[in-house]
Order: C-alpha cells, then sequence, then structure tokens
C-alpha cells in the first residue's frame, strides 16, 4: 500500500509592523506568492484570518477558489467557501479582500477600520461577524502572510 505524507513549510513573507501597512506595500510583496495565509490580530486581542491558494495580483479582480477559507483562532473554527463563489477580490487600493466583504482590510491598516461580514455570503458563518467575535469593525495590531509550501512524499 502507497501512502502519500504531505509535507508543509511557512514562510514569512510580510509584515505589517515591519514593512508597512499600505496595501501598495501588500501587493509590492505578496502579488507574486500564491498558497497564501493571512493572519489578522486586531487591537482588540482578536486573531483570524484566510487563505487562498490564489495570489492578490490585480490582473484579474474576482478570483474563484474552491481551497480558500477563513478562520478563527479564538473559536478553533475554520469556514470554507461555498462552491462556485468568487474567493478574493483583487483591488491595488485595499489589503487582501475576501469575497463580499467576508474579511476586508482597508488601505493604512493600521489607522483604518477593516470589516467581517453577516451570514450569508459566500463562507459558511454561522451567526453574524462570527470571525470576529460578533464585531463587524475591528482595528489591525498586525498583519502577517505567510506563504505554504507543501511537498509530497510518496510513502
Amino acid at each position: 500500500m502507497i501512502s502519500i505524507n504531505y509535507q508543509k513549510k511557512y514562510r514569512l513573507i510580510c509584515k505589517a509592523s515591519r514593512d508597512g501597512d499600505s496595501a501598495i506595500k501588500f501587493h509590492n510583496i505578496c502579488d507574486k506568492y500564491s498558497n497564501l495565509i493571512i493572519l489578522i490580530k486586531t487591537t482588540e486581542g482578536v486573531s483570524f484570518g484566510g487563505f487562498t491558494s490564489n495570489n492578490f495580483s490585480c490582473t484579474s479582480h474576482l478570483k474563484r477558489d474552491n481551497n480558500a477559507f477563513l478562520f478563527s483562532l479564538e473559536f478553533m473554527k475554520i469556514f470554507k467557501i461555498l462552491p462556485n463563489n468568487y474567493a478574493i477580490y483583487c483591488y491595488d487600493i485595499t489589503g487582501p479582500f475576501f469575497s463580499k466583504g467576508s474579511l476586508f482590510v482597508p488601505n493604512s491598516f493600521f489607522t483604518k477600520y477593516g470589516k467581517t461580514s453577516i451570514n450569508g455570503g459566500p463562507f459558511q458563518f454561522e451567526k453574524n461577524y462570527e470571525l470576529n467575535n460578533g464585531n463587524e469593525k475591528f482595528l489591525i495590531k498586525e498583519l502577517e502572510v505567510f506563504q505554504v509550501k507543501i511537498n509530497e512524499t510518496l510513502l
């Protein structure tokens, strides 16, 4: 019997407090990478984020990704994208933007409010603003972007 072992490596490619808190900095650093985890830590101490196997390059504004998901570290929950929905929006004037405002990071990450969405969007939320502990808006204390590399090994 053959089994496959997946080895994952995580590489920090962008940290807002180190690299800058603007959409321009985010896109200059991150657009060339795919398989990205966006991790947000708010000023209220809540941690959440998202994953896309796509990149945020603005060659196409709307991108589908059946592998995309959002997550809450507070509740240890994953919110998968519903099939045949756009997972991310790519605009050079915003930071990471997951579909229909499910997770929206504005330009000037540290000084403008980001937003999470209500139930009923393309991600499988059970409650309104579930991603951010019941709150729609948030201020970012830190935003980190990791690239995930997966190596397959046959056993």
